[in-house]
């Protein structure tokens, strides 16, 4: 195989632009999902108000909870008078570039070309991967920033190049300013240039310092605005939201024998959540962030072992639920409540129960996606465990780094209700992870 990495392109954008095609033609409003509004609205209203807020009429309260990427990408569009269709479209291309960039990614390792297209596949025909590239959803981009910067970071490590680990932290930071979470790997990713110690103590602290302090510019901008519209110096209040409504309402649902949405409006609906006037006044925004903060502790301290139940059962999820209702929606055009959802941390069925359930009430063809994503994950994991001791021999540093980075995500992503939309960003990174067992058994391909 000559060229691995246009080859994954071709085929990773014709699956996802094919799918494209079949949803416009089967229901084309589908690729809207639950988030999709908010970061519509604010695309429309920063196009045509120069607004950041979610709300479409007055006093248009300026919104916390998103950063500007996705909206400022959305709102490009309407300069270009482009349709939703076209966010689709331009993800599609996304998508195909980020199972391309894993292919080059495996090719840093080693120069096995027909096994770096193994790894490129796996980004290449992930379920999720493809709804998600179709909806008007964060995950493509973010994934796709994501990627690029775990090229720089091996690239860094492998060849003991400390110059490009900027590029791996300015990567980041869009990454970021996509998805919020990504914020704190910009501390991560030069501390763990410490931790390795390629180039000696004093020279590595130098380069901590310096890439963090760069690192800390570039996002300084949004804190600087979130200080001077909320009062406070913060990135983004999204993770205090599913602190108090997905964390602290799901341990309460799982004691008092209801559910998170019923516990999340008990807090809506109660003091001191109540009194806050968030449509007239963005200032209450803190006073919110420190409830929720302050809520959650004291509900994880008040029921430990629940929390670490619920907490369990997301991190398992993590790694192993496939997506189910997304693809009601968009080959069929249910609605969300259509197909409720069978795996919900605060309720009692095992994701073994749930598989079955899905079985039972999904059609033959949601059942045969179903078991294509079990057999994938399968084949992925059994992959990454034969290379876990190829690891230790060689490049540990690199598989290190990698395997600290999918802890983070499967760890930030269950403190929340678990889908499988959570684990489209480390795709690329578990495939990476896969590459030496597929190396190894392909082998006589070296080098071609």
């Amino acid at each position: 195989m000559r060229h691995p990495v246009i080859v994954v392109f071709c085929i990773a954008f014709a699956i996802r632009i094919g799918y494209v095609l079949l949803i416009q033609l089967l229901h084309p409003n589908s690729i809207y999902f639950f988030d999709s509004w908010g970061y519509l609205n604010i695309g429309y209203n920063l196009f045509h108000d120069g607004i950041f807020t979610q709300m479409t009429a007055e006093p248009q309260t300026p919104d916390s909870t998103r950063t500007p990427f996705y909206p400022i990408f959305i709102s490009a569009l309407h300069v270009l008078q482009l349709g939703g269709e076209w966010i689709v479209i331009i993800q599609s291309f996304i998508g195909a570039f980020t199972a391309s960039i894993a292919t080059q990614c495996a090719l840093l390792l080693k120069r096995n070309k027909v096994a770096a297209f193994v790894v490129g596949i796996f980004v290449a025909i992930n379920t999720p991967s493809i709804i998600f590239s179709n909806a008007v959803m964060t995950e493509t981009w973010f994934t796709f920033f994501l990627t690029i910067s775990v090229y720089y970071l091996i690239k860094s490590i492998k060849f003991e190049e400390p110059n490009l680990r900027l590029y791996a932290v300015l990567f980041m930071v869009c990454a970021a300013y996509t998805r919020p979470s990504a914020v704190y790997l910009l501390v991560l990713i030069p501390l763990l240039a410490l931790l390795f110690n390629q180039h000696g103590l004093k020279y590595e602290l130098k380069q901590t310092a310096m890439i963090i302090s760069i690192g800390a510019l570039l996002v300084a901008p949004w804190y600087y605005r979130n200080y001077k519209t909320f009062g406070s110096a913060f990135f983004s209040s999204i993770a205090e939201v599913n602190y108090l409504f997905h964390t602290a309402s799901n341990i309460n649902a799982k004691v008092n024998g209801t559910t998170r949405r019923v516990e999340e409006y008990k807090y809506r609906n109660n003091v001191p959540l109540s009194e806050y006037s968030f449509t007239h006044n963005s200032r209450v925004i803190p006073l919110f962030q420190k409830f929720a903060r302050q809520e959650c502790i004291s509900v994880i301290k008040e029921h430990p072992l629940v929390a670490l139940k619920i907490f369990s059962k997301s991190f398992v999820g993590f790694f192993i639920k496939p997506i189910r209702a997304p693809i009601g929606k968009q080959l069929y055009g249910r609605k969300w409540n259509d197909t409720p959802p069978l795996t919900m941390v605060e309720s009692n069925n095992s994701y073994w129960q749930s598989l079955l359930t899905a079985f039972k009430v999904g059609t033959k063809l949601e059942g045969l996606l179903i078991c294509f994503q079990l057999l994938f994950l399968v084949v992925l994991y059994l992959s990454i465990l034969g290379s876990i001791p190829i690891w230790f021999k060689s490049d540990l540093n690199v598989g290190i780094a990698l395997m600290l980075l999918i802890l983070f995500f499967s760890v930030t992503s269950s403190i929340t209700d678990l889908d499988a939309r959570f684990r489209v960003p480390v795709i690329p990174i578990l495939a990476i992870l896969a590459f030496p067992f597929w190396n190894k058994l392909l082998k006589k391909y070296a080098h071609e």
